[in-house]
């Protein structure tokens, strides 16, 4: 199915966009919502949007949720949204007594731009489907065994790739992320004193691994 993405109203200049599709068990009613945090924009996949309008049930959605906080960094704004979103579908639920769940991510971005002007936009990469191929128990190499730390890592992968759930796939992946980063990061945080006549910077001796997870994305 090929989607093409409808431009949608703007909102403030600062504020981040994630669009999603969301998928119910129940109907939800298209429509605009808001918290004291986001906004909530509920429309339909029909004709418009999609060349498959007609094979898509009335309980998949599109989601546009629009973050009310100034913020330059798209990977904060991508963690917060998604929050969001998750946030979102658990009040539904508890609501309809249905289930909700995030289906797919499409993208993420301002919610507006001036003309000519830069901007930085995330979007899924193209799911690429393996080949099933035969594995040599040997290749396994039992013999070398993993250290604590790497099976760590191992099996927050493992749970990542075998995982159905958008929400599951994101933790694994973020925490086998933040786990390398305390590992390969070299820098530490730093903390300075407010005080103007102070200003002393102080080292925390805890590893910076949001700015190394950054340089990663």
């Amino acid at each position: 199915m090929f989607l093409r993405i409808l431009a949608r109203p703007l909102y403030n200049k600062n504020m981040w966009r994630l669009r999603t599709v969301l998928e119910f068990e129940v109907i939800v009613s298209p429509g605009e919502i808001e918290s004291s945090t986001a906004i909530f924009k509920i429309f339909p996949i029909d004709s418009r949007n999609t060349d498959s309008a007609q094979d898509i049930p009335k309980t998949i959605r599109y989601c546009d949720v629009m973050l009310r906080q100034d913020l330059d960094d798209i990977y904060e704004a991508f963690s917060l949204l998604y929050n969001e979103v998750n946030s979102f579908l658990d009040r539904l639920s508890v609501v309809s007594y249905g289930s909700g769940r995030i289906a797919h991510i499409l993208s993420i971005c301002p919610t507006s731009v001036f003309p000519g002007q830069e901007f930085d936009i995330a979007i899924p990469q193209f799911s690429i489907h393996r080949e099933t191929r035969p594995i040599k128990l040997e290749s396994l190499h039992l013999e070398s065994e993993f250290t604590p730390e790497q099976q760590r890592w191992s099996r927050l992968l493992r749970n990542g790739l075998s995982s159905l759930s958008e929400e599951e796939k994101y933790i694994n992946y973020y925490s086998l992320l933040e786990e390398i980063a305390r590992q390969e990061s070299e820098e530490n945080i730093v903390t300075k004193c407010t005080n103007p006549e102070c200003l002393k910077e102080v080292d925390t001796g805890r590893k910076a691994t949001n700015k190394f997870i950054k340089g990663i994305f």
